[in-house]
């Protein structure tokens, strides 16, 4: 099979911008015409918003042929196609992107892994306790596992990896004070002041483990290793690092001593940078690629019409929460009312825009998270779709002839739609909004340095540990819209009380109690869906893992072909 512009790639080689006018056309009528730009989840920076793609008509004969499977067989090399590329693949104190974390899987493993439920579960890590009192954390290792140069994982390589983080400034474990060594395979880690945020610090962040050894035969300087383990990873991991060539391919090969005996299955695991969605469709399309991560929407709802399922990311895990900030820290502005922030959310149909701009790939919600998750509260009442009582909360806030103000959004095609979208919902409920697109850069400057006016459709980290990601992003203290949301005492000591739960159990519960008063009684943001993650495989593709629990989390040393 062959296709114009297609990009070959080797045969396996072993069996193994402007403002729409929306008056006089009905909204849905509108959605279904904005929803022609298609609306995807971008995976670069986490908390980035959605971009739009398009892909190729179905590929005629290209449908998928269903296998049975006997169970996992051995041998071939596992090719995944990806959008972008990472910027550091092999030292985890520099991995700040999306790209980092998941591309450097096959090789490097972490203390961590998290459930479908967002709880986080040992991994490298054979468990751990915390003590609120004592103001530690105590992580018990497995024994028996080597780095891929042959040295062992003990306690001294993991203290070694955590104090790397800490010395690099992270904000993750920035309430350590030390590392000690308890034995040969159990660390303990001391905070400042109790955190229950440092157990996904220790574990997730600053959880993926890499060889000392190999860090210190890299150079002569701690500049010369840093930058060499950034493009060579030693791990633990199922599989060795062979190569890197940038916006290219990232490739492995099998680790034949990995400790769990008899993993992984397959030879080796490609990563393919293919930056043209049209091309990566197609590729996949004619199987010359085994899957397809994070997928666009529109992209992944063409696919699903050639006959291939979709694998759906619905857990919010790493995943992107978008809605609507109103300005309240100014008193000039409308939105120091609450009536007139509850409009917002009384307006706002997030079923809409997810069935016609997201093509249904996204989950509605209206607190932080996704329903049914570990800190969704499930008394939340919240704001049911009703234009007439958005606008009647209008005139109770002054406003009898209706809000004339500005909303703020990146221009990027697919926020530019969905925001022209949310302008005509807006718009029922006699809030008028002039669209202000804007560069990335102006929209960082306003929404973290400065202010922004009226209204900004932003985005944020759907987290499975909203202890941490609340405060950066809530309090007077935090880096996000800080200065343009107020900052209620009721608030500000929820958040502290949050991150000084002494158990899961209290912990929960003052998320929950966060849910109802931000969302509910003050209503400080208007959250509307959290778009899914999406990864297309082909049929034989088994075992690998990819967008069933978090972002980047999946199990390379269980995947396997079925060919």
């Amino acid at each position: 099979m062959s296709h114009a512009g297609l990009t070959r790639f080797p045969e396996r080689k072993n069996k193994k911008e402007g403002e729409m006018d929306v008056k006089g056309i009905s909204r849905r009528e509108f959605l279904r015409g904005a929803a022609l730009t298609g609306v995807g989840l971008a995976a670069a920076a986490c908390g980035a918003s959605p971009t739009p793609t398009t892909g190729p008509a179905a590929v005629p004969g290209a449908s998928p042929v269903p296998t049975q499977a006997a169970g996992p067989k051995s041998g071939g090399v596992l090719r995944i196609g990806m959008a972008g590329d990472a910027d550091v693949l092999g030292y985890p104190p520099r991995m700040l992107r999306t790209f980092d974390f998941v591309t450097s899987k096959p090789c490097i493993e972490s203390l961590g892994r998290y459930d479908t439920q967002g709880r986080l579960l040992p991994w490298l890590a054979e468990g751990w306790t915390t003590d609120a009192d004592a103001k530690t954390i105590t992580v018990t290792l497995k024994q028996g596992i080597q780095f891929h140069d042959g040295t062992s994982f003990n306690a001294e390589a993991c203290k070694w990896n955590i104090d790397k983080f800490v010395s690099a400034g992270r904000a993750e474990l920035a309430g350590v004070t030390s590392v000690d060594i308890v034995d040969d395979y159990t660390v303990r880690v001391n905070l400042e002041t109790w955190d229950n945020t440092g157990m996904i610090g220790v574990a997730y962040f600053a959880g993926p483990q890499i060889s000392p050894a190999a860090w210190e035969a890299a150079g002569a300087t701690d500049e010369e290793r840093d930058e060499w383990c950034i493009s060579n990873p030693v791990g633990t991991g199922p599989f060795k690092f062979v190569s890197w060539e940038k916006t290219v391919a990232i490739i492995f090969e099998r680790f034949d001593g990995y400790w769990q005996e008899g993993k992984p299955y397959l030879d080796g695991i490609e990563w393919r940078s293919v930056a043209d969605p049209t091309v990566a469709q197609a590729s996949f399309l004619a199987k010359e690629l085994d899957v397809l991560w994070s997928v666009a929407a529109l992209a992944a709802k063409e696919i699903q019409a050639a006959g291939y399922d979709i694998t759906e990311l619905t857990t919010g895990l790493g995943l992107v929460m978008n809605g609507i900030m109103p300005n309240s820290s100014n008193p000039d502005s409308p939105f120091a009312k609450l009536e007139a922030r509850q409009a917002i959310s009384y307006a706002l149909d997030s079923q809409a825009i997810i069935d016609t701009q997201m093509h249904g790939f996204a989950t509605a919600t209206q607190q932080w998270g996704v329903p049914n998750g570990h800190w969704a509260n499930p008394d939340f009442k919240g704001y049911p779709y009703d234009p007439a009582k958005a606008r009647e909360l209008v005139t109770q806030a002054g406003y009898p002839d209706g809000i004339e103000t500005t909303i703020l959004c990146s221009n990027a095609p697919g926020d530019v739609a969905v925001t022209t979208a949310i302008q005509g919902m807006l718009a029922e409920a006699g809030i008028n909004a002039e669209i202000d697109a804007t560069d990335r850069a102006r929209y960082r400057q306003l929404t973290s340095e400065s202010t922004f006016e009226g209204l900004c459709y932003a985005s944020y980290r759907a987290n499975s540990d909203l202890a941490m990601m609340m405060p950066r992003n809530l309090s007077a203290n935090g880096t996000i819209m800080q200065k343009s949301i107020i900052h209620p005492e009721k608030i500000e000591q929820l958040l502290v009380e949050a991150k000084a739960a002494p158990d899961e159990e209290s912990k929960q519960a003052k998320i929950w109690e966060l849910q109802k008063v931000v969302f509910e009684e003050y209503c400080i943001f208007s959250p509307m869906w959290v778009a899914s993650g999406l990864a297309a495989k082909q049929p034989y593709a088994r075992g690998d893992g990819l967008m069933e629990v978090e972002l980047t989390q999946w199990t390379p040393e269980d995947a396997w072909l079925d060919t």
